[in-house]
C-alpha cells in the first residue's frame, strides 16, 4: 500500500515546493524525508526538541562526554542539513560547511526558520589549504559531491568552482570545536593529517569521520597513514573513522 501511494505523495510534495518557489529536482532522495521538504512544518517539529531521537542518530558515539549544550560544533560536509538538525536539537552552536551552492541555498531557507542564532553557515569546502577548486557533482545525489580530482566508481555530472578553507583556519577561528562531524567524500585524509599536527590536537574534542578508502582503493595508503598518526598521537578514542 505504501509503495503504491509513494509516487502520489512525492508528486504532492513537488507541487507544494513549486508553489513555495522551491525546486530541488537535483536531489532525488530529497522527497523521501518529508520534513526537509516543508521548512515551516520542520520548524514546528523542531520546537519539540526531540533530544532522544537526536541522540539515537549518534548512537555508538559518546558525544555528550565531549560536547555540552552551548558548545561550538562543526558539521563539515553539511549537504542538506540532516546532521545539523540533530546537533541543533542537542543545544549546540553549529558551524556548517558546505561547498555546493544548491545545498547552501536550501540550508539558508531551512535553518533560518529553525534556529538562525545558533546555526552558522559557511559556503566553503574544507581541506588543508586556502584557495579555490572545482566541486564535482555526483550524478545522482549531492551526497557524492567531491573536490577530489577523480573518484573511481563515481559518475560525475557537472560542477562548480568553490572556495576552499584550511581546517587550521577554521579551528583557529572557532577557538575550540567540542565535536566535529565530517563527511567530505574522500577529502577527509588531508584534513585529518592537518588536524593531527601537535598545535591543533587540543583545539577539538571528538571527531567522527566517514572514511572512504573502502570505496576508493586509491585512498587506502592515505587511510593507513592517518590511522597510524591517530595511534601515535594517542587519539584512538577521539578521532573515529567509523561513521557510516
Amino acid at each position: 500500500m505504501i509503495a503504491v501511494l509513494k509516487p502520489f505523495y512525492h508528486s504532492v510534495l513537488r507541487i507544494i515546493l513549486k508553489l513555495c518557489g522551491l525546486d530541488f529536482s537535483w536531489y532525488e532522495n530529497f522527497y523521501t524525508n518529508w520534513p526537509h521538504a516543508l521548512p515551516v512544518v520542520e520548524a514546528c517539529i523542531h520546537k519539540l526538541r526531540p533530544r532522544k531521537r537526536s541522540l539515537r542518530f549518534f548512537a555508538g558515539y559518546d558525544i555528550e562526554r565531549y560536547a555540552k549544550a552551548g558548545d561550538t560544533v562543526l558539521d563539515i560536509g553539511a549537504n542538506i542539513g540532516a546532521v545539523s538538525t540533530h546537533l541543533l536539537s542537542l543545544g549546540y552552536n553549529v558551524h556548517a560547511y558546505e561547498p555546493d551552492s544548491r545545498c547552501v541555498e536550501f540550508l539558508r531557507r531551512r535553518f533560518t526558520r529553525i534556529d538562525k542564532r545558533r546555526f552558522h553557515l559557511h559556503h566553503e569546502a574544507i581541506a588543508n589549504y586556502d584557495g579555490v577548486t572545482t566541486l564535482h557533482y555526483g550524478a545522482r545525489t549531492t551526497e557524492s559531491n567531491t573536490i577530489l580530482e577523480s573518484r573511481p566508481g563515481s559518475e560525475i555530472s557537472g560542477g562548480e568552482e568553490v572556495t576552499v578553507r584550511a581546517i587550521s583556519d577554521v579551528l583557529n577561528a572557532v577557538g575550540h570545536a567540542s565535536l566535529i562531524m565530517m563527511d567530505i567524500e574522500g577529502a577527509e585524509y588531508d584534513v585529518l593529517e592537518e588536524m593531527l599536527r601537535p598545535e591543533f590536537k587540543d583545539k577539538f574534542g571528538l571527531c567522527v569521520v566517514e572514511s572512504h578508502a573502502h570505496k576508493i582503493s586509491a585512498l587506502e595508503s592515505n587511510h593507513r597513514r592517518v590511522v597510524d598518526m591517530i595511534r601515535r598521537c594517542g587519539l584512538e578514542d577521539r578521532v573515529l573513522l567509523t561513521w557510516d
